[in-house]
């Protein structure tokens, strides 16, 4: 039976935030908050969870990543409130990664550079859109 090494699923011990929120809140600023579209995500979570390395979960983290810098951008339409809380997810998991052995700290380096503009951008909107709808 083959078992992975410490180090290499030192990236499990991280926060459950990721795998809670991110599926609920990428369906739905994908424009899928179906039930299907919701138990894709959470299925996919799962297997990464299960299943996956460190690269294939930070490669989930991109994609993630990657819808909520295209809504800060405007290159993609989306609710800026959702952006907001996927881009602070993963920042605050890509700031975690410091203490794991490994590169992944470096190799974030810089998706959190970018987010970190992006949340800044988002909070505007995202505080814009709440004064709109009162």
């Amino acid at each position: 039976m083959h078992t992975r090494s410490a180090a290499a699923t030192a990236w499990l011990g991280l926060t459950p935030e990721p795998e809670r929120s991110l599926p609920e809140l990428l369906a739905h600023l994908r424009d899928d908050p179906t039930e299907s579209g919701l138990r894709s995500e959470r299925n996919r979570v799962t297997t990464l969870v299960l299943r996956g390395t460190s690269r294939r979960w930070l490669r989930y983290l991109d994609r993630a990543a990657a819808l909520a810098l295209d809504v800060a951008d405007g290159t993609r339409a989306g609710d800026p409130e959702l952006a907001l809380a996927v881009a602070q997810v993963v920042l605050e998991h890509d700031r975690m990664l410091i203490g794991l052995p490994g590169k992944a700290y470096q190799r974030t380096a810089d998706r959190r550079r970018r987010l970190t503009r992006a949340v800044a951008a988002l909070e505007v909107r995202a505080g814009g859109a709440a004064e709109a709808r009162r």
